[in-house]
């Protein structure tokens, strides 16, 4: 899940595009795509504050998790690991405890 000031989001044009999970907006070096990439890769209407809201979540969430994007090494078994629960905040403390 994504928040964006304490909210989870959901965009249904989004889920109707299959843009469901972080991984599906991320470069195959671990980066986030840049927007116009991704208008590239999706073919529905994405205002480009909508894409920077998500985009800045995201990064927000790795960096409270002492994660850096792209250089951070274990980001991509992060990413995984988040994706793959049920309870990503759980899932975040749990990583954030084992980074020490």
């Amino acid at each position: 899940m994504i928040r964006i000031a304490a909210k989870t989001i959901f965009y249904k044009h989004w889920a109707n595009a299959e843009v469901m999970k972080i991984n599906d907006i991320m470069a195959s070096d671990s980066r986030i795509v840049s927007y116009s990439s991704f208008k590239d890769n999706f073919s529905f209407p994405v205002s480009f504050l909508e894409f920077c809201n998500v985009t800045s979540a995201i990064r927000s969430a790795t960096r409270s998790l002492k994660l850096t994007l792209p250089a951070e090494k274990n980001l991509v078994n992060v990413l995984l690991k988040l994706n793959s629960t049920n309870k990503p905040s759980q899932a975040a403390y749990k990583i954030r405890i084992e980074m020490g």
